[in-house]
C-alpha cells in the first residue's frame, strides 16, 4: 500500500518548494536589495509569505488535516491574485501609485489595530484622537480615493479583482480554468468561516460514521493542493522574471504535479 507522503507526492513538493526558497533568497543577497516601496521589495515579501504558506500546507497534508491546508491555500490564491494585478498593470503610466497605495494600506492596517487599542483596551481618547488624524493623513495623501479593503487597487473587495481576472482571459478554456480555481477559493472561505456550513465542512461528511468526525484524513488532499501548488507556481513566476531567475524547471515540476494532483481529484472524497 502506498504511505500518506508518497501518495500525494509531498517529498517532490518540499524539494521545489525549498529550491525556489534558496534561490530567491541567494539572488535577494546578491543583489544587496534594500527596503524601498518599489516592485521588488513588494514582490520580495510576497515571495517570503508564499514561500511560509506552502511549507505550512504542506505541514497540515502530512498531518492530514486537509481542511486546515485548504485555509492557507485560500491565502496563497489571494496572493496570486494580487501579484498577478500588479504584473499586469506594470507598464501603467501610474504603476507606482499602486504600489505607494499598496505600502500605505500596511499603515493604515497597522493604525486600525491600534485605534482599537487606544479605544477598548488603554481607554485613551488623546491617542485615539492623534491616530484618527495620521489615519486621515495618510488617505489623504493616497493616489486612490476608493474605499473598501482593496482600495489601492482601485477595487472595493477582492472578489473584483478575481473576476477582473478571469475576464482578462481571451481563451475560453483558460477563462473557464481560471474560474474554477476562484471556485475552489470560495470553497475554502466557506470552510474557514465560523458558520454552520463552516463547521460542517470542516469535520467532513462521513455517512459512515455517526457523530463529529474529527479524525485526520487520508484522503480529500488534492483541493488544496491544487489551489497551493497553481498559486504558488503563479506567485513565483512573477517573482523570479522580475528578479532575472530561470523557473523553467521548476514550473515544469510543478506543472506535473499539478496534472498527478488533478489526475486524484475525481476519486478523492473528504470521507
Amino acid at each position: 500500500m502506498v504511505n500518506h507522503t508518497e501518495k500525494w507526492k509531498l517529498n517532490e513538493l518540499v524539494c521545489v518548494v525549498n529550491e525556489l526558497d534558496s534561490t530567491i533568497c541567494d539572488t535577494v543577497n546578491e543583489s544587496n536589495l534594500k527596503f524601498s516601496h518599489d516592485y521588488k521589495t513588494l514582490l520580495f515579501f510576497m515571495a517570503g509569505k508564499s514561500v511560509v504558506t506552502m511549507k505550512e500546507i504542506l505541514c497540515l497534508v502530512q498531518c492530514r488535516y486537509p481542511e486546515g491546508a485548504l485555509s492557507l491555500a485560500r491565502n496563497l490564491y489571494e496572493q496570486f491574485v494580487i501579484a498577478e494585478f500588479f504584473h499586469t498593470h506594470k507598464a501603467d503610466g501610474n504603476f507606482q501609485d499602486y504600489i505607494d497605495d499598496f505600502f500605505a494600506d500596511y499603515e493604515i492596517q497597522r493604525n486600525k489595530l491600534l485605534l482599537f487599542s487606544a479605544e477598548y483596551v488603554e481607554h485613551d481618547i488623546a491617542a485615539k484622537q492623534q491616530i484618527e488624524r495620521d489615519m486621515a493623513e495618510i488617505r489623504a495623501n493616497a493616489h486612490s480615493k476608493k474605499k473598501g479593503t482593496y482600495w489601492w487597487a482601485d477595487k472595493g473587495a477582492f472578489s473584483d479583482m478575481a473576476i477582473d481576472l478571469i475576464k482578462r482571459q481571451t481563451d475560453p478554456a483558460f477563462k473557464k480554468f481560471t474560474a474554477m480555481y476562484h471556485t475552489i477559493y470560495k470553497r475554502a472561505c466557506v470552510s474557514l468561516h465560523g458558520s454552520c456550513a463552516g463547521n460542517i465542512l470542516r469535520l467532513g461528511d462521513n455517512s459512515e460514521f455517526w457523530g463529529v468526525d474529527n479524525r485526520p484524513r487520508e484522503n480529500g488532499h488534492s483541493v488544496p493542493l491544487l489551489l497551493g501548488v497553481y498559486s504558488f507556481l503563479c506567485v513565483t513566476s512573477v517573482v523570479c522574471e522580475e528578479l532575472g531567475i530561470d523557473d523553467t524547471q521548476w514550473k515544469l515540476r510543478l506543472y506535473d504535479l499539478l496534472i498527478y494532483y488533478n489526475s486524484l481529484l475525481e476519486g478523492d472524497k473528504n470521507v
